[in-house]
């Protein structure tokens, strides 16, 4: 049966859930928020299933991709209305064309995220733009499995961990499936943002988030969120948001994801997409501020709906990796997170300072310059006199 020993060897994709024949596996959030299996070990007939569809054990090979493109969708609105240049859309578009279904993350009432199943033009929009939260998959991967095996065309869009999870799951190549993830910087912490949701809620009726909003342009330091309560829109740049500078910070990222094992083409996803930050740098022709899309190709040519429905040019990996290095390389880990988790835990620190993540960091650091290595010199003395006396 799959045992997590180490909270690195967990990316929460929920294979082994879903593939466990007795529902002997459940999803259960750890002290820190994140979820991870826990195993009835009275109703497990160890079948092994669970280890099989496991990614983390079970990891793929780096690939090199064949083609990398700067896509920009030919639809303006709809290219407005996503994180970048509206690729995911038009992919989407031409799969519910042919009478598929597309996969991909969305919120719920709650603004909570979950993985939902799209089978019309008309709700696609739910699954538009960036959700900076690990979605809740449910049983995401059984659904996709009856789809295939109806023969329906299917768009599967997650991160490279819910990818290379819904790959081990399947364990079949099926030509109706294309598979889609994202340049993953890696996942916060569900906790801190249901917390967040709290604490915003109580200024007003939240009626609409944007992770990533394009009002005030398209750069990786311009881009902002906005939220919307009860009619009042507030646009804060990301970088100085409190939620987004927990993310951007790598303070609340999954702790699997300072290690992650999906990034050079090793979820082994049909595609990548990305904002193609950097653009500007060798193709300045090419940049605008709504948004530009990077489309990786890791098996086949681009797409013929790609083709009609959008203006690209060919690349190379290395100018796309110049502004996404977290297709190459996972996150390091933020020296002060399990400071600034004791804090919040014990003191509920965020909550008290409306979540500013600028003195979060700042005393944080104190904390952990004045306190943090004295406490552990006075917790390693009572262990040693403790030892001495027995």
């Amino acid at each position: 049966m799959i045992r997590i020993e180490n909270e690195i060897d967990c990316c929460g994709c929920s294979a082994c859930e879903q593939a466990c024949p007795v529902h002997a596996i459940k999803m259960h959030r750890d002290k820190l928020g994140f979820d991870y299996p826990v195993v009835n070990e009275k109703a497990c007939i160890n079948c092994k299933a669970c280890d099989k569809v496991c990614p983390i054990k079970n990891e793929s090979e780096e690939r090199i991709p064949k083609h990398v493109y700067a896509v920009k969708s030919k639809n303006k609105e709809e290219r407005i209305a996503s994180s970048s240049g509206g690729v995911f859309s038009i992919l989407a578009k031409d799969t519910l064309a042919k009478g598929g279904t597309v996969y991909g993350a969305a919120f719920d009432n709650n603004w909570k995220v979950h993985h939902i199943r799209v089978e019309s033009e008309t709700e696609l929009y739910l699954l538009r733009g960036s959700k900076y939260v690990q979605s809740t998959m449910g049983t995401t991967f059984k659904q996709v499995q009856k789809d295939l095996q109806d023969k329906i065309p299917v768009l599967f869009s997650g991160t490279p961990c819910q990818i290379a999870g819904l790959l081990r799951f399947l364990n079949k190549k099926y030509s109706n499936l294309t598979t889609v993830d994202v340049a993953c910087h890696g996942v916060p912490n569900p906790r801190i943002w249901e917390d967040y949701l709290k604490n915003i809620s109580s200024k007003g009726k939240i009626e609409n988030i944007i992770f990533k909003d394009k009002s005030t342009g398209w750069k990786w330091d311009s881009y902002s969120f906005s939220i919307t309560l009860s009619g009042k829109k507030i646009i804060e740049n990301a970088w100085q948001q409190p939620y987004m500078q927990l993310f951007l910070h790598d303070f609340v990222l999954r702790p699997s994801c300072h290690f992650c094992h999906f990034r050079n083409g090793k979820s082994g996803s049909d595609m990548t997409i990305a904002d193609y930050w950097g653009i500007e740098r060798n193709y300045p022709d090419y940049f605008d501020d709504i948004g530009v899309s990077a489309l990786i190709s890791w098996s086949s040519p681009l797409h013929n709906c790609i083709k009609s429905h959008a203006n690209y040019i060919e690349t190379n990996f290395d100018d796309f990796c110049y502004g996404n290095i977290a297709l190459k390389k996972s996150p390091p880990q933020n020296f002060h997170s399990k400071v600034f988790y004791f804090m919040y835990d014990r003191f509920h620190f965020p909550l008290k300072l409306s979540l500013n993540t600028g003195l979060a960091i700042k005393y944080s650091y104190i904390f952990f310059q004045k306190f943090y290595f004295f406490s552990l010199f006075i917790i390693k003395k009572i262990l040693f006199i403790r030892k001495w006396q027995k």
